[in-house]
Formats: C-alpha cells, structure tokens, sequence
C-alpha cells in the first residue's frame, strides 16, 4: 500500500510545477517582465529603425549618386564653368594650347552634395570614389533611444554601386588632347577631325551630328559613353553622354 505521505508529496509536486508553468506564461499578471523584453524593445526602437534608416540613407544617395553623373556629365565633368571657358552652355576643355584638366575626385565630391542637399538640406559627405562605386562619410551621427538610457548611435555614411565609373573622364581627356594637337593647325579642321576622331566623339549632337565651329576654332562634341555606361533614370537605363567644347584656335 502506497505511503499517504508521499502520496502528499506527489500532489504538492504537481500543484508547484502548474504554478511556475502560470507564472511563466501569465508573467504581466504578476507584474513580472518576461526575461529579454527590454532587449528587444530596444532592438525594435533603435537597432531595426537604425538599420531602416541607414536603408533609406543608402537609396537616396544611390539617387543623388545617378543624379551625379547625368549632371556633370552635360557640363563636361565640371560643377561650374571653367577657365577655359563655356559657350552656349558648353563648357570647353581647353583655351588654346592650355587644357583645364578635371579634378574628378573634387567634382565628383561637390556635385554629390549638391545633389543629396535636395533631399536633406542639412547632409555633408566626404566622397571618394573606388571603381564604379561611391563611398560617403560624415562626421554626424544620428542618435536613437534615450538621452541617458540604452541608446543606439548611427553613423549614415554609405557605400553604392553606380554601375559607372568616373575614371572614363581621364580616357576622354586624353583624346581630346590628341585631337587638339593633330588639328589645332589645320586647313580643313573639319576633314582632319573627321580623319582622327572616334566614332563616339560626334559633333554638336549625339543624335544629329552637324560639324559647327566658331570663327575662332571652337568646336562642341557630344560624346556617346565609351564604356556604353548607362545609369537609371526615371525607372530606365539612360545611355551617359557628354557635352563638351575644344579649342582648335592657335593662341
């Protein structure tokens, strides 16, 4: 015959495991926090919404990023017109025997910003530029959660793929040097850049090329992307072109 005592006992076992087994899974109706709960309040609050933003931070400078290319590529790699010149809003590479070669890495870092300003007034980068890619730094920082608590702390730089690369200006530039040297002291400046220049080099206009020059041997080219780099725009891939001017004048 079993013993009352451990029958007691066997009972009492059963009553304290229900118990705990309540507790557990009613924890609010004793005012006891599940275990982890602050952590992933604090993941939800700050870690995600940090991550999402740090998302969004990267699309828009994917955009300002396209942005960047189409812009400095109609005004010949340059933010503002240079020394060299512009005429009919075309900015010229060169006057004369002295070219105004490009800083791309400046360019590049002055026109981004201008472009990503559009979206926040407030952002400041610090662009530099590795194969078709851009990254972005900055010295802000975006602080989530409590000023004295858990707290969350970003930092927006930002790393994107153009699908482009830059480094297509110093290939132009380089041709465009040859071409000045070869026809600066033409007869026919025409028919010696028919002879020397590529087929991507067009004049005036990539889609109707007529040769047009200034009665002082000032040529505009629009200049179809040698790498058949194209970037999207507005939901399609746009083909870069450039617009830029040459000096074929001897002073």
């Amino acid at each position: 015959m079993k013993s009352k005592k451990g029958t007691i006992f066997h009972w009492i076992g059963i009553v304290v495991v229900l118990a705990l087994v309540f507790v557990v899974l009613s924890p609010t109706e004793f005012g006891v926090k599940p275990k982890g709960t602050w952590q992933l309040d604090f993941l939800h609050y700050n870690y995600v919404e940090g991550e999402k933003q740090l998302a969004d931070n990267d699309q828009l400078a994917l955009q300002a990023g396209r942005e960047t290319v189409f812009s400095l590529a109609k005004k010949g790699g340059f933010t503002h017109a240079p020394a060299c010149g512009s005429v009919g809003g075309v900015n010229y590479w060169n006057k004369g025997q002295d070219f105004c070669f490009l800083n791309v890495d400046g360019e590049v870092n002055t026109e981004f910003n201008n472009m990503y300003q559009k979206y926040d007034k407030d952002a400041s980068y610090i662009v530099s530029r590795h194969g078709k890619e851009l990254l972005g730094k900055t010295e802000q920082q975006v602080r989530l959660g409590n000023e004295k608590g858990e707290h969350y702390i970003l930092n927006p730089g930002f790393r994107i793929n153009l699908g482009y690369d830059f480094d297509e200006y110093f290939l132009l530039q380089d041709q465009a040097k040859k071409y000045v040297n070869e026809c600066k002291s033409a007869e026919d400046l025409q028919d010696c850049l028919e002879k020397v220049k590529l087929s991507y080099w067009k004049f005036s206009s990539c889609e109707n090329e007529q040769f047009s020059s200034t009665p002082d041997g000032k040529v505009a080219f629009c200049i179809k992307s040698p790498g058949n780099y194209a970037v999207l725009e507005n939901g399609k891939f746009v083909s870069v072109e450039y617009r830029v001017g040459l000096d074929f004048g001897m002073k």
